[in-house]
């Protein structure tokens, strides 16, 4: 069985703005909210995780989980428009 052991790991977070030609799609002058940018959709599952997902999905979706609660208590801080890479 291979284990994520803390100090193996590299986390590097990359805070950007939401590009120009996307948010003109998202903030519609009439206060009402568009469809933003993301879509990732897995068709298998893995016994990497408990979750039957592979465990760089699982991952991706526990940080999503913890930065999106974090930024709903801090929204001067962050948006909700939270995406997460596992690599």
């Amino acid at each position: 069985e291979q284990c994520l052991h803390p100090d193996e790991v590299d986390v590097m977070v990359f805070l950007n703005e939401q590009s120009p030609d996307i948010n003109q799609g998202v903030d519609q002058e009439d206060g009402e909210t568009g469809a933003g940018d993301q879509g990732i959709m897995f068709g298998f599952a893995s016994c990497e995780a408990k979750e039957y997902m592979p465990a760089a999905i699982s991952y991706a979706r526990a940080l999503c989980d913890k930065v999106y609660a974090y930024a709903k208590a801090h929204p001067q801080e962050l948006g909700v428009d939270i995406k997460t890479q596992v690599t």
